[in-house]
């Protein structure tokens, strides 16, 4: 694992470590986001699509890596349920108008285009992440924590 910044170029690392790590792996798992379901899509939108983009640059440097990107079940919220997952409609924008949802369907249009020029791209989409099981750390900000805060 990497610490680094996707919104900053070169990931926010140094020049001689981005250099190294773009011609030693095959694969970039991304799970990064910013998960806020108070900010709008304007908010979101920006700022996800520049670190998609800063993270596509890298898997292209140097050897060609392989994305795997994870995203959410929330772009599909709001929409035929009968419609397989896999086939979703991407000019079509999420059912609910929930910036985070709209932003990662944005991100996900754009993998796709970057997929057809030819960037190995695989999306999975996750449902609701919660706590660990061993030491039941969570994410406090996390809507469906909040929730169960709340209701105590």
């Amino acid at each position: 694992m990497v610490v680094g910044d996707m919104s900053m170029p070169d990931l926010g690392i140094d020049k001689a470590s981005y250099q190294r790590l773009s011609t030693t792996i095959d694969c970039v798992i991304n799970s990064a986001a910013e998960i806020n379901f108070l900010q709008n899509e304007k908010q979101l939108k920006g700022k996800d699509l520049i670190a998609i983009d800063h993270v596509a640059r890298f898997c292209v440097s140097g050897k060609l890596k392989s994305l795997e990107h994870i995203s959410t079940y929330s772009v599909l919220l709001g929409r035929n349920k009968q419609l397989p997952l896999e086939e979703v409609a991407y000019d079509e924008r999420p059912g609910i108008d929930l910036g985070y949802s709209v932003s990662k369907w944005e991100v996900e249009k754009r993998l796709l285009a970057m997929k057809e020029q030819g960037l190995p791209v695989n999306i999975f989409r996750l449902g609701n992440l919660t706590g660990s099981s061993q030491t039941g750390i969570f994410n406090a900000a996390d809507m469906l924590s909040s929730i169960f805060m709340s209701s105590m």
